[in-house]
């Protein structure tokens, strides 16, 4: 939480340590200000005790004081013992999130003063976040509207008004700590955002045991299971229906969409059932709220369909021919046969419907396409290039974010495809809160880098609890997980990362013998292309790629990626020591003149490699601490060229996890593939620690040239 301005703070402790009433004039002097002064920092402070349910009094002729009667008055007081725990500055972001959902939350208005001493901070400060609030949540068609002597509030229409509140709360809040609100569980913090800590009293009046007494009895009612990410978006939904229908607000829904919802089965499960959630007179609204909740039951994800789901099965079968030809679509843009992966289909058939009820109402989705894309770029430009197969079989635009949950599908058939004939020794269960596709991706993740591995189910948070996991050696989850007694929990992400490799190394991973899994590599080697550079025949390259590892020579050696090698690029004229930078464009700069000077390069591309950063942000910080920025050539390189800049002091590009960046590596590359056999070089770099230290660690550009002369000196070797 953040701090109160330090004179506000002051005061705070002043009263709460206060054995007797103190009086304005004596608060005046203790502070040197005016008693106007102390005045105005009182009605902020006000605000401030009452949102810590401690009472501050006001008596004339007797003083001020705190209600040392109050119970939560030890709270208070421990918390000035602690001031640490919770002194923390929040963001203009972060500010406006707090005023926003307090301002939806309920009909009546807010002051000024009431929002700011939420946020902690100067009603002129709060003033200004104001208007940006205003402007984000014209693009929900909702005015903020100023009503004298009693504040601001929210005007617009109710379904808009609940669709902005769950999103803001959707951005903000990690689904595991949805999921544990919904299931009754102690919060474990929220990944690092004390500041929802403000919020918390917003679930208090949710009848969050009814929800979830629901959300049990409607996917039974079904004969489905939802997907972990889609119950707790689900959740959100519900909550914010039940808070704002309490609090006065009534959803009127579209006659055409209305009409339209009520022609689905679960419409009618829904009205014998929603008595479940929350008490509601009939006032006219029932038929618009049971809509209201119906609507986002279609658009959540399943995870898996029981044999007895007849009428559901039904549906389905009309969807099949459409898919079936979108996999076809998609494989000739990837170059990978899936159209028998039957596991594939199935998982499609369960998407779909969700996913089309999203596009219909315009329900978003919690997904990060941009590092999905990132990770699979083939994967996920396939699927947006044949999109309008299932766009003109259902009559619906479906957006890129939605897209993903379908590519997510189909990289892990393609991965499926590629580990199909390992040997599996090991057996696991993958504990994944994020989707059963991306369940399904980890677990071909898995299986594809570690051929022991066999996942043996994927489960959903309340699937975990009551499987049987004697026969299971691991337990991989993507979310905190408090195992069973036995369990082997390993805590991964959902792309499983370099660093999560390293992780399973220590329990199962033997190196392969070279050679072994040559197509796996083509995949790997594809994407580590594929995430630099612009690929525009994939299946050329997919055919070269073939030749080169798959074919031996007459020595029986693998062919080498083709194009100067890392030693070659990197020589004392294009490296750079403790050099002083103020920003990642700084950095960008000392590197291209590197460039610039040995005539690799002309000026333009600085300023093109500059434009990426900004436009990319992380996505050019490819390790711990390294940065790679590069841009197209447009006929500003000259020669494949590569420069170093150690930074004396490390700044940030914009990756979440990554930053700061201590090494910049400026990269000019004149077409699609001269450039290989350096990337290759320079990912051997990275991998190999011993090495990666001693360029992280380097004191002179001798260090440098040292650390990569060892490392080509060993490519060569194989």
């Amino acid at each position: 939480m953040a701090s109160l301005t330090p004179r506000c703070y002051s005061i705070a402790v002043l009263l709460s340590d206060a054995q007797k009433p103190v009086t304005i004039s004596n608060l005046a002097d203790r502070m040197n200000v005016s008693a106007r002064t102390i005045r105005y920092d009182l009605a902020l402070l006000d605000c401030w005790f009452r949102d810590k349910k401690v009472p501050l009094i006001k008596k004339s002729n007797v003083g001020i004081y705190l209600d040392r009667t109050a119970p939560d008055f030890s709270l208070l007081c421990e918390y000035f013992r602690h001031p640490a725990m919770e002194q923390q500055v929040y963001s203009g972001d972060e500010r406006k999130f707090i005023m926003s959902i307090r301002i939806l939350e309920e009909n009546r208005a807010r002051t000024v003063s009431e929002l700011a001493a939420f946020a902690n901070v100067s009603k002129s400060t709060a003033a200004r976040d104001l208007k940006d609030v205003e402007t984000q949540l014209c693009e929900y068609h909702i005015n903020l509207v100023k009503k004298p002597n009693f504040g601001i509030e929210a005007k617009g229409a109710e379904i808009a008004i609940r669709r902005a509140l769950a999103e803001q709360l959707l951005k903000n809040y990690q689904r595991i700590s949805l999921l544990q609100i919904l299931y009754g569980q102690e919060l474990a913090g929220h990944g690092g955002a004390r500041y929802l800590n403000r919020i918390n009293d917003f679930w208090d009046t949710i009848p969050v045991d009814r929800i979830g007494s629901f959300l049990k009895n409607i996917q039974k009612a079904l004969r489905v299971v939802f997907t972990d990410e889609h119950e707790a978006e689900l959740f959100v939904f519900l909550s914010v229906g039940a808070k704002r229908f309490k609090a006065g607000g009534i959803v009127r829904m579209d006659s055409g969409q209305l009409e339209k919802i009520k022609g689905y089965e679960e419409y009618g499960i829904v009205r014998t059932m929603s008595g479940e959630l929350f008490d509601r007179p009939d006032n006219g609204s029932i038929g618009d709220e049971d809509a209201y909740v119906t609507m986002h039951i279609l658009g959540t994800g399943i995870s898996r369909l029981e044999s007895s789901a007849g009428k559901f099965h039904e549906g389905l079968k009309k969807a099949r021919s459409a898919i079936k030809k979108f996999i076809n679509a998609v494989e000739a843009e990837i170059g990978v046969e899936i159209r028998s992966d039957k596991e594939l289909l199935e998982d499609l058939l369960l998407e779909i419907k969700p996913l089309v009820i999203r596009a219909q109402f315009d329900i978003k989705t919690g997904n990060d396409t941009k590092l999905f894309m990132d990770q699979y770029p083939s994967e996920y430009y396939a699927v947006i290039n044949s999109a309008h197969i299932l766009e003109q079989h259902f009559s619906v635009k479906i957006n890129d974010t939605l897209l993903t949950n379908v590519a997510v599908h189909i990289a892990a058939a393609v991965e499926r495809k590629i580990q199909s004939r390992l040997e599996r020794q090991f057996y696991a269960v993958v504990v994944c809160g994020a989707g059963i596709g991306t369940a399904k991706l980890l677990s071909s993740r898995i299986t594809s880098v570690f051929p022991k591995i066999k996942i043996a189910a994927q489960l959903s948070l309340g699937e975990y609890k009551y499987f049987d996991g004697n026969d299971i050696d691991f337990v991989f989850t993507t979310i905190p997980l408090q195992g069973r007694e036995g369990d082997v929990i390993i805590e991964v992400d959902p792309l499983l990362s370099q660093k999560n490799i390293l992780k399973i190394q220590e329990y199962v991973y033997t190196i392969p013998e070279k050679g072994n899994n040559e197509r796996g590599q083509i995949q790997k080697t594809l994407r580590i292309i594929e995430r630099h550079c612009t690929v525009n025949d994939r299946k050329g390259l997919v055919s070269d790629l073939e030749k080169l590892l798959l074919v031996k020579t007459e020595i029986d050696q693998p062919l080498e990626f083709s194009g100067p090698s890392l030693d070659a690029l990197i020589t004392g004229k294009t490296v750079a020591v403790n050099v002083k930078a103020s920003n990642y464009a700084d950095a960008i700069q000392h590197g291209g003149k590197l460039l610039v000077d040995s005539k690799s390069i002309d000026r333009r591309y600085i300023e093109e490699m500059q434009k990426a950063a900004q436009t990319f942000k992380g996505n050019i910080v490819i390790a711990p601490h390294i940065a790679m920025p590069h841009a197209r050539p447009q006929g500003y390189v000259n020669r494949v060229c590569m420069s170093i800049v150690h930074l004396k002091n490390p700044v940030c590009f914009g990756h979440r996890e990554y930053d700061p960046v201590k090494i910049v590596f400026c990269l000019g590359a004149v077409d699609d593939c001269s450039h290989y056999r350096a990337l290759n070089d320079l990912l051997a770099l990275l991998e190999d620690k011993t090495a990666f230290d001693r360029v992280l660690n380097a004191e002179s550009a001798e260090d440098i040239l040292l650390a990569i002369k060892h490392i080509t000196c060993r490519q060569r070797r194989f």
